[in-house]
């Protein structure tokens, strides 16, 4: 039951931190930029 409450929690926050960082590519991203590259791209307008 633990481990069901963990991942329910840490699936979003993975998440989030794969969208920031997996579109970089060269030299490794950190926590911080991944994590501010996902909001970025959460408040910009879709593209359509």
């Amino acid at each position: 039951m633990l481990a069901l409450a963990t991942i329910a929690l840490l699936l979003p926050l993975t998440a989030r931190l794969y969208r920031g960082g997996v579109l970089r590519t060269g030299s490794r991203v950190s926590f911080k930029d991944a994590w501010a590259s996902s909001r970025e791209r959460e408040q910009a307008p879709a593209a359509t």
